[in-house]
């Protein structure tokens, strides 16, 4: 029994060790984040009294931008329309060896998919 508890005491030493150390890195992390955010935060402060961002409409009311963006998702909703047309910039054309790899990998997957059971 005595080796038994040598054993159990070893192992929990072993991983009290461990999840301390775990603690310690965490708190490291933390404080460097802490220190790293903190100059880029105080710089920003210095830059000047900048206003949230705000649009002024031909009326002069000032509207959020996220007010004008759902202001749009309502307009597109109402007009009805629901397919929209992309118009590629380039042909898409395709090469005739891009086609023969494209049908080579497909054949491989298909190969691996289709195989016979082992045993």
């Amino acid at each position: 029994m005595d080796q038994m508890y040598q054993s159990l005491l070893i192992t929990a030493i072993g991983m009290g060790l461990v999840f301390i150390l775990i603690l310690l890195l965490w708190g490291f992390m933390a404080v460097l984040v802490m220190t790293t955010t903190r100059w880029d935060f105080m710089a920003q402060l210095g830059q000047g009294d900048e206003k949230p961002a705000e649009d002024q409409t031909e009326t002069g009311l000032k509207i959020p931008k996220h007010g004008i963006i759902a202001v749009a998702v309502a307009a597109a909703l109402a007009t009805g329309q629901k397919v929209f047309h992309i118009n590629p910039t380039q042909p898409s054309s395709t090469s005739s060896w891009q086609a023969v790899t494209r049908a080579n990998t497909l054949a491989q997957i298909s190969a691996i998919n289709n195989r016979k059971p082992r045993g």
